[in-house]
């Protein structure tokens, strides 16, 4: 990797393992990022290792680590719904192989994205922050009193509430989880549940038709907003945050969806909250994963 721009002899190399693609940064202890990269991401375990494994060279001080599902920092064990090559793997143990003499962290990608958002953008402002990452799956991570929210393993798993009884199948096993309504995948579903079709229409592709007056693509965000604001609204209830802020791939379209569910927040919320916690797209977006690996190594959690 570049490291000609790196202020800071100091490195840390960020790798965000995603559901769909793999995002890849070195960057320093003031948050400069050298070079970043983004391919898809491997289909077999034993690439990814190897993908992981090329990037290394003998500058980087530490390797931190997202992934897409939950960690149990005892057994370094992981569960995966939405990237099941992972599942039951010892990521840890795979990475020291090439890895070797340097601290290797490995955390939550939704947790890294709320930690990256929380102490490169919020922390001087706010004490208490949620973060969902609206993207292949739907995750997220809260801060509280200046802190990442932890336990013995991952926690704040957001998209395996229910939204829907009985609803659609869910990778983790159960049925009508959010996840299945508020992920990347979810809006081709309901359009296609609308509109009686089987489309492979792409979530911008619909943001486009409502563009153009389709009422089914206007109907299919309002639902996607029911379910979010839904969630949300549970969310503020339960710990009352600053702000919750949206992230992941679908917070590139929240014109289409944030109005509505900030609506719909507003009118269900527990009366004694109502407007006290902000509600809006996350400042890093995509780059949230990778700034909160670095916060990981750099700071702490």
């Amino acid at each position: 990797m570049n490291k000609e721009n790196l202020e800071n002899s100091r490195s840390v190399l960020a790798v965000d393992i995603g559901g769909t693609n793999i995002k890849t940064a070195l960057i320093d202890s003031d948050y400069n990022i050298a070079d970043e990269i983004k391919s898809k991401t491997p289909t077999t375990y034993e690439e990814l290792i190897d993908y992981i494994s090329s990037l290394y060279n003998n500058d980087i001080n530490a390797l931190s680590v997202a992934i897409p599902g939950g960690y149990n920092y005892d057994k370094n064990t992981i569960f995966a719904p939405n990237l099941t090559i992972l599942n039951g793997k010892n990521i840890l143990a795979d990475l020291k192989n090439t890895f070797k003499n340097i601290p290797i962290l490995i955390e939550n990608d939704a947790n890294l994205a709320t930690l990256g958002e929380y102490h490169y953008i919020e922390k001087a402002e706010i004490n208490n922050m949620i973060l969902l990452t609206l993207g292949t799956g739907v995750g997220g991570g809260v801060i509280i009193n200046g802190k990442l929210h932890k336990s013995h393993t991952s926690t704040f798993e957001i998209g395996h509430i229910i939204s829907v009884d009985n609803g659609r199948k869910c990778g983790c096993g159960r049925y009508g989880c959010l996840d299945e309504y508020a992920n990347l995948h979810a809006l081709t579903l309901t359009y296609n549940e609308l509109s009686n079709t089987e489309s492979n229409l792409s979530p911008a592709k619909i943001g486009a038709l409502v563009d153009e007056g389709d009422l089914i693509a206007k109907e299919t965000f309002y639902i996607y907003s029911k379910h979010l604001a839904k969630a949300i609204t549970d969310l503020i209830n339960i710990f009352v945050p600053d702000k919750v802020k949206l992230g992941g791939g679908l917070s590139e379209l929240s014109k289409y969806y944030l109005d509505d569910t900030i609506k719909i927040i507003n009118n269900d919320i527990f009366p004694l909250y109502k407007g006290i916690t902000i509600v809006e797209v996350a400042s890093l977006k995509n780059k949230a994963g990778v700034i909160g690996a670095a916060v990981n190594y750099f700071k702490g959690s």
